[in-house]
């Protein structure tokens, strides 16, 4: 009897040591509070952007950030793997809104939250919304804007494929759509844009890339070849003026010409500016000795040389 109560006796402390031991494996499961959490939180606005850092301890593999409203609601906003700098349109956030902010760890395993940080609380400052839906459509670079017409302006980055923003080419246009790109043929190209909405809420961040294939020269900066002209006759068949074209392999689609007297510079009167590559006068004397000269208008406010003088006689 005696040797039968102390076998069962040592059955029963293995089985609750077995079980101990059990439960202490289970216990050192990343998921279990407060093995894990957020350590430190902090958010700060910077223009457009909600400069978020933070700290964690534990096996964290996320933070998941929630706008607290008034009545206690939490709405997720975003899963951040890092500390980051996020756009507040993106979080739906809006200039004079007052928010609430809470950070929540997420195990590693993915299955399980920590307690909240620190409630972080800041009233959203004006900003400068935006542009969106970035496009090319016929040759153009567009994009859409809540930014009303006529109360801002927007700035246009671009380079090659793969440049560092802030080392591209910048210019600034009124409108939402632009071609004035100088771009060579069979290169890829990265646009951006930004909004300007006033003296206070300034810039927009830059939204892009977006990525063109350029099949063409656009705005490439050459000098107009194959000047030429023909003779404009009348309804009786005389010779009244004379039609002038020429071709752009730069495909700039921006000229400056003028037809003068023989031997006269081709700034000796007022230069004329036109968008296609021909251009027609009337009312020419005949027999009597002109000199046409045309250039190529740059993007950037330059001009080639001019092409010329060509020599033109309308006869009688």
């Amino acid at each position: 009897m005696v040797f039968s109560a102390l076998s069962l006796t040592r059955a029963f402390t293995v089985t609750i040591l077995i079980f101990v031991m059990i439960l202490s494996g289970c216990s050192g499961s990343d998921d279990s509070a407060p093995n894990f959490g957020i350590s430190s939180f902090s958010a700060v606005q910077d223009g457009a952007k909600l400069n978020i850092q933070y700290t964690t301890f534990g096996n964290v593999s996320a933070a998941n950030l929630r706008n607290v409203y008034p009545g206690g609601e939490e709405i997720f906003l975003t899963t951040l793997t890092g500390s980051a700098s996020l756009s507040l349109e993106s979080l739906n956030l809006q200039g004079g809104e007052m928010v609430t902010l809470l950070l929540y760890a997420v195990s590693s395993s993915g299955t399980r939250e920590s307690e909240p940080s620190n409630a972080v609380t800041i009233i959203i400052e004006p900003y400068c919304d935006e542009p969106y839906d970035l496009r090319t459509e016929a040759g153009y670079f567009r994009w859409d804007s809540f930014i009303p017409d006529g109360t801002g302006f927007y700035q246009v980055q671009y380079g090659t494929q793969g440049f560092n923003l802030g080392s591209g080419t910048i210019f600034t246009v009124n409108s939402t759509s632009t071609n004035d790109f100088t771009f060579q043929a069979g290169q890829f190209y990265d646009l951006y844009v930004r909004s300007f909405c006033s003296n206070s809420q300034a810039y927009s961040d830059w939204i892009g890339p977006l990525t063109y294939y350029s099949p063409s020269n656009q705005n490439f900066c050459t000098a107009p070849v194959n000047v030429g002209y023909s003779v404009v006759t009348n309804f009786a068949g005389e010779p009244v003026g004379a039609e002038f074209t020429w071709s752009d392999p730069g495909n700039s689609n921006n000229y400056e010409y003028n037809l003068v007297g023989n031997n006269q510079s081709p700034t000796s009167n007022a230069i004329e500016q036109g968008t296609s590559e021909t251009v027609t006068y009337l009312s020419l004397v005949q027999n009597t000795e002109y000199d046409f000269y045309v250039r190529t208008r740059c993007t950037n406010g330059t001009a080639t040389a001019w092409v010329g003088p060509i020599n033109v006689n309308i006869g009688n």
